[in-house]
């Protein structure tokens, strides 16, 4: 590809990365029964994903720092949304759990934002909500094809 095109389109991408993520962050932050904060919200998601993590795999999946993280934990641990499971055989690894009502807060904090998109969207006239149905969903399929190496 083109080098002009793809530094267009990476632009582009951080662009619309950043709007969705605003969007999300603003839904969030006006609906204070969910999660704390968006990093907490992450662990959540990341936890109800892929179930019982440890602490390192959590940090290194999120970009977060250990001392960071053991604080995010501590506050999810505190409003029982997560449990740690220590190891028998090594009591320095620690693992995460996501807890029932830390699968609800999800489901709740899923529904809710639902609700409020399609409330936003209920502002754009029809051609505007099925071109942009129609766009994400080829963005989508787009990216699914997109392999990145670590």
């Amino acid at each position: 590809m083109e080098n002009n095109k793809s530094e267009e389109l990476v632009n582009d991408l951080f662009i619309s990365a950043n709007l969705i993520k605003s969007i999300l962050f603003k839904i969030i932050k006006n609906n204070k029964e969910l999660a704390p904060n968006h990093s907490s919200s992450h662990v959540l998601h990341m936890l109800y994903k892929n179930g019982i993590m440890t602490m390192t795999d959590i940090g290194e999946d999120l970009c977060i720092s250990k001392p960071n993280l053991t604080v995010i934990i501590e506050q999810l641990v505190e409003k029982n949304l997560v449990k740690r499971i220590y190891e028998e055989s090594d009591r320095r690894v620690i693992k995460i759990q996501i807890t029932d009502k830390g699968k609800d807060l999800l489901i709740k904090t899923k529904k809710i934002i639902k609700e409020e998109f399609k409330k936003a969207l209920s502002n754009l006239n029809q051609k505007d909500v099925e071109d942009f149905s129609k766009n994400l969903k080829n963005i989508n399929a787009i990216i699914t094809k997109i392999k990145l190496t670590k």
